[in-house]
């Protein structure tokens, strides 16, 4: 009888988790999605001032985020994010409107396609 106390515990422990790590990841990516867009319309109305102080915000939000999505998503794909958000940097330093605003819509593309591949679906876990 305490094997199976002990099984169903470790199991509720191990549902609660994986649900706390998707809600995680889905809060978390929504501050940086909408630090994207706002940056992004700064760079569209050629406000490169304030994109660069956004940026540096992108830059503090990530800084943070990283160390608890590390534990979840693989390394590759939270390397592939910091890179782009440095290439956005360059775009906005450079004021290169084009180029900034693909860099944004890629890192737009990788948090979400993270954030998809987290949630708790059957084509997930199988």
């Amino acid at each position: 009888m305490k094997q199976i106390a002990v099984l169903v515990v470790s199991l509720f422990v191990l549902v609660l988790s994986a649900l706390w790590e998707v809600k995680y990841i889905e809060n978390s990516s929504r501050y940086i999605l909408s630090d994207i867009s706002y940056t992004k319309n700064q760079i569209q109305n050629d406000n490169y001032e304030e994109a660069k102080n956004h940026i540096e915000n992108i830059k503090n939000t990530w800084g943070s985020i990283r160390p608890v999505w590390k534990l979840f998503i693989h390394h590759d794909k939270l390397d592939n994010i910091e890179k782009e958000i440095e290439v956005l940097k360059s775009y906005i330093d450079l004021q290169d409107k084009n180029e900034a605003i693909t860099s944004l819509e890629k890192l737009n593309f990788s948090l979400n396609n993270i954030n998809e591949d987290e949630k708790l679906k059957i084509e997930n876990i199988l």
